[in-house]
C-alpha cells in the first residue's frame, strides 16, 4: 500500500509491552520504566508484574509518567478466568487500566478447538465481559492462528467469528504475527482479514518476527512494513502495541525494535 492509503480519524497511539524488558524491570523497576519513557512511549501493556507487587508497579509507572493501557498476563486463559476474576478486577483497579486481555488457552496448549469448545468459551467470555463492564473495564481477546482459521478446517467461520457473534461486549487485540500465519494457511489476505474484524478490533500487537519467524526487525518487507500498519490505522484500532520476540535472527534487541517501531509510527503520523 502506498503513502496515499487512508488513515481515518486519529492515528492509533503507540504503546509498548513490558514483558520483553523483564530483566531490566527486575534489576531496577524505576530505572527500567524511565528508560521506556525516554524511548518516547507514554503507555504500556503489562504482562505480569515482573517481580513487583501491583501497587509497587503502578506507583513506579506513575513516577515514570507512563499510563498502563491494559493487562495481558499468561494466567488470563479461559481455564482459570472466572475463578481469578475478582483478583483480576482488583489488579485492573490498582493499575488504573482499561483492558483485560486473554487468550483461548495457554501457549503451551496449541491444539485446535472444536465448535462446542468455542461455544463454551463464548459463554465464559460473555459472563466475564459483563462483570468487567460493571466496573468500567473492557475485555479483549488475543487470537492465535487456531482462532483465525475455519473451525475444524471446514466452512468459513473461525473460532473468533463465533465468539464475537455470541459476545457483543468482546473486543479484539489482533496480533500481526498470528494474522500473517492464518492468512498463509488459506486466508484471504491481510487487508481482508483486518476488514473482517475491523468493527471489533481496538488493539493491535506488532512483533519483530514475521509469520515464518525468519523475518527480522528491520528486514525490507518484514513485520514493520508500513502498509499493514496503515491498514490497521484505517480501522477502529486505537493502539499499536510493540511486542519484542527474542526469536529474531538479526541480533536486534528490544530497544532496537522499540526505536524502529516508533519510527514507523511517526511515518503514519506524518501521513495523517
Amino acid at each position: 500500500m502506498e503513502s496515499d492509503s487512508p488513515v481515518r480519524g486519529a492515528v492509533p497511539t503507540l504503546a509498548i509491552q513490558a514483558w520483553p524488558f523483564t530483566d531490566a524491570l527486575l534489576a531496577g523497576l524505576d530505572a527500567a520504566l524511565r528508560s521506556l519513557k525516554a524511548l518516547g512511549f507514554d503507555e504500556l501493556e503489562i504482562a505480569g508484574n515482573r517481580g513487583s507487587e501491583p501497587q509497587e508497579f503502578a506507583a513506579a509507572a506513575k513516577r515514570a509518567g507512563l499510563a498502563i493501557l491494559g493487562s495481558h498476563e499468561p494466567c488470563l486463559c479461559l481455564e482459570s478466568l472466572e475463578s481469578d476474576l475478582e483478583h483480576l478486577i482488583a489488579r485492573l483497579e490498582i493499575f488504573g487500566c482499561t483492558y483485560a486481555t486473554l487468550s483461548s488457552c495457554s501457549p503451551g496448549k496449541p491444539r485446535r478447538k472444536d465448535r462446542d469448545e468455542y461455544r463454551r468459551d463464548a459463554e465464559t467470555i460473555c459472563r466475564t465481559a459483563e462483570r468487567l463492564a460493571a466496573h468500567g473495564k473492557r475485555l479483549s481477546f488475543h487470537p492465535y492462528t487456531r482462532d483465525l482459521i475455519p473451525i475444524d478446517g471446514r466452512g468459513d467461520e473461525s473460532g473468533l467469528d463465533l465468539m464475537l457473534r455470541e459476545c457483543p461486549l468482546l473486543e479484539v487485540e489482533m496480533d500481526l504475527y498470528f494474522l500473517q500465519k492464518s492468512c498463509a494457511r488459506g486466508g484471504s489476505g491481510i487487508e481482508n482479514a483486518y476488514r473482517r474484524y475491523s468493527d471489533r478490533t481496538t488493539l493491535c500487537h506488532v512483533r519483530n518476527v514475521g509469520q515464518d519467524q525468519r523475518e527480522t526487525t528491520l528486514a525490507p518487507g518484514g513485520p514493520l512494513r508500513l502498509e499493514e500498519w496503515l491498514i490497521a490505522a484505517s480501522t477502529r484500532v486505537t493502539h499499536f502495541i510493540l511486542e519484542f520476540d527474542p526469536n529474531a535472527v538479526d541480533g536486534s534487541t528490544a530497544v532496537d525494535f522499540a526505536q524502529a517501531g516508533r519510527a514507523n509510527w511517526l511515518k503514519i503520523v506524518r501521513q495523517s
